[in-house]
């Protein structure tokens, strides 16, 4: 193995701790002050994460699983998608490109995509964008609002993901909205 892809390797690993680590705390963390600080904290390593991984895309381009390793190109990813719409529009290209390729996982380049979309306070391609709302104190968990609801899992199929929507709705316990009524009332709460 080159050194420079070595280090590389092992700066993504860092970036993957840091920016994973409190995140996957967070639900244990109990006390207002206690997830604000936590959040806060969150945010400040976002931030480091990103002037890291933002140079050295703007270097290598999106780092290719067969190069680098899945766990390389998955930190990428989570960079991105912790970063601001700007860059996630700036580098999404390179993901499509590398998703096009076989060499990142299309399950991302689909996220990037519902999330941009829902940033737009537009419905989404794939159903992979999901909003937490506290309803009557309880949180419950809805599969963003779909463009074209019945073609979704002809879409879903065709970029490479492995669920229906009905079945990515029932892993991540999500109530999912088949009319376009329901969608355009539920699309008007969450971007309001």
């Amino acid at each position: 193995m080159n050194w420079k892809r070595s280090i590389l390797i092992k700066i993504f690993e860092i970036v993957f701790y840091t920016d994973q680590n409190l995140r996957v705390c967070l639900p244990k963390v109990k006390g207002t002050f206690s997830r604000y600080l936590t959040w806060y904290l969150i945010k400040s390593m976002d931030v480091i994460n990103q002037i890291v991984i933002h140079a050295i895309l703007n270097k290598i381009g999106w780092p290719y699983k067969s190069i680098y390793g899945d766990k390389v190109s998955l930190t990428a990813y989570y960079v991105i998608m912790h970063s601001s719409k700007e860059k996630i529009r700036k580098y999404i290209k390179q993901l499509a490109f590398a998703t096009e390729l076989g060499e990142a996982d299309c399950q991302h380049l689909a996220n990037m995509i519902d999330r941009l979309l829902k940033y737009r306070g537009k419905k989404q391609i794939y159903g992979n964008a999901i909003r937490g709302l506290k309803i009557n104190g309880q949180l419950q968990y809805y599969i963003y609002p779909i463009v074209n609801f019945k073609d979704v899992n002809k879409r879903r199929k065709k970029i490479g993901l492995k669920h229906t929507i009905e079945e990515y709705a029932e892993i991540n316990n999500a109530i999912l909205n088949y009319g376009d009524d329901i969608s355009i009332r539920l699309t008007r709460y969450l971007c309001d």
